[in-house]
């Protein structure tokens, strides 16, 4: 009896044994298998595209591809001194704290020497702590006249590429998708902007409105021209800044009481909502995606998952990674295991901090890191071009009331969740809506 009882536990036992096995080979036979690949996945034809006559734009956009020189710190406390006739003086760096000093750096191809850095950075930093100091402004401007021609003089020729620029419909983005891919470009199309903001408040304080304006209308212009077919976000970003320099233009217009009544309708007229192609951020994120895969295909990372069999998942980080940034893939979160049975596992921490789970991790190890290296939150970057468009129409706003006495500008302030800060001559919004930006605003000039 007792030998039965022995025999049956050994059964038992060799059961349980070879069911063991049998679920961890079967385990560690979907553990190193990839998830099954994406079918029609992004390719590059599936990014915007500029009507065919644009495409050279991209040949003049490099164009603006240019290099800083070294940096130089300047005392702002007695910058005054800097700018006086007998030229600039050169500080020790050691000498002053960082937040006593202002950092230039000339750009030679741009025809730009750290003498004129400096006084296009002067003249920004006093507009930034004083944005409606008009007198204050006219004062500098006209002390450093002769430098601010020269300077302006100087940049003309990468101007003329600005202008032509300007002449397409579209301005086309045909940079690669590789990680390390350089778009010094867009330093060079960032500085002229800043460069010409600067210039257009210049021939403002001397009293060329119109001229001032026509530069504010070709910056507006060559930006918004550049948004629809922008790759990759951070090439967004950097339009998006610029659309706000532009902005800011049309506030220091439209709060100056001796703005004429012709500059303002003119303003008005050009300062229009953005499209439906310059706000969505849909193409670059398949730029992003389509970067990512290339990394994850690339020869580096293929020759390791290649190596290492099952440390990689293509196809898994593939369908996380689009899972995550497109609105539309969000349920492909269920196909990143290479079986059904395998969403019993979390993909995600439980806490919702958006790391991924430690069973994923041991899953996809390489691609887990690469995932985490470049996939950055893109959660804000659709609030910011919504934003842009929120102060693209309180600027509409305020030329309307500036043309129109009768207009309840109160109310359409109140519908755009914006309220006057009568103390700091200013907009200030909600801010869920607004995230802190404020938009100068001197209520008196509005009858306020």
């Amino acid at each position: 009896m007792a030998k039965m009882k022995i025999k049956k536990l050994w059964i038992i036992l060799s059961v349980v044994l070879l069911v063991l096995i049998f679920s961890g080979g079967l385990m560690w036979h979907y553990w190193r298998m990839d998830a099954s690949p994406i079918v029609d996945d992004y390719t590059v034809e599936d990014l915007y595209k500029v009507p065919d006559d644009c495409e050279a734009s991209f040949a003049l956009l490099e164009k603006l591809s240019f290099k800083s020189g070294s940096r130089v710190l300047y005392d702002i406390n007695t910058f005054e001194k800097y700018c006086s006739p007998d030229g600039m003086r050169w500080q020790d760096e050691k000498k002053y704290k960082q937040d006593n000093t202002l950092s230039v750096a000339a750009t030679p191809e741009l025809g730009l020497s750290e003498e004129d850095a400096l006084v296009f950075e002067l003249a920004s930093l006093k507009i930034q702590k004083a944005p409606l100091a008009y007198a204050e402004h006219k004062k500098f401007f006209m002390k450093h006249a002769d430098r601010f021609d020269q300077a302006w003089e100087n940049i003309q020729k990468v101007w003329d590429v600005f202008l032509q620029l300007n002449e397409y419909e579209e301005i086309a983005d045909l940079s690669g998708l590789k990680i390390d891919e350089t778009r010094d470009y867009l330093a060079g199309m960032r500085g002229i902007v800043q460069l010409a903001s600067i210039h257009s408040y210049y021939l403002w304080s001397q009293g060329n409105q119109h001229e001032a304006l026509k530069i504010q209308q070709i910056c507006n212009s060559v930006v918004k021209k550049s948004l629809p077919a922008a790759r990759v976000m951070i090439l967004r970003l950097v339009l998006n800044g610029m659309i706000r320099e532009t902005q800011m233009m049309g506030y220091y217009f439209c709060n100056d009481k001796e703005c004429s009544v012709d500059v303002l309708q003119e303003l008005k007229e050009n300062t229009v909502s953005f499209n439906e192609n310059e706000l969505s951020i849909h193409n670059s994120l398949i730029a992003e995606y389509l970067q990512f895969k290339e990394t994850l295909e690339g020869e580096g990372y293929r020759k390791t998952w290649e190596e290492i069999g099952g440390a990689c998942k293509p196809n898994s980080s593939k369908r996380l990674y689009r899972s995550q940034i497109f609105a539309e893939d969000k349920d492909m979160i269920r196909g990143v295991w290479s079986a059904d049975w395998m969403n019993c596992f979390d993909v995600f921490e439980a806490d919702k901090s958006h790391k991924l789970s430690k069973t994923y991790k041991a899953y996809n190890p390489v691609g887990s890191r690469l995932i985490y290296i470049l996939m950055p939150q893109f959660d804000r970057v659709g609030f910011l071009f919504e934003r842009m468009d929120d102060c693209n129409e309180a600027l509409r706003i305020m030329t309307e009331a500036r043309l129109n006495p009768d207009y309840d500008i109160q109310e359409a302030l109140k519908e755009m969740d914006l309220e006057i800060d009568y103390d700091n001559k200013c907009l200030k919004g909600k801010e869920s809506r607004y995230d802190g930006v404020t938009i100068p605003f001197d209520a008196e000039v509005f009858g306020g």
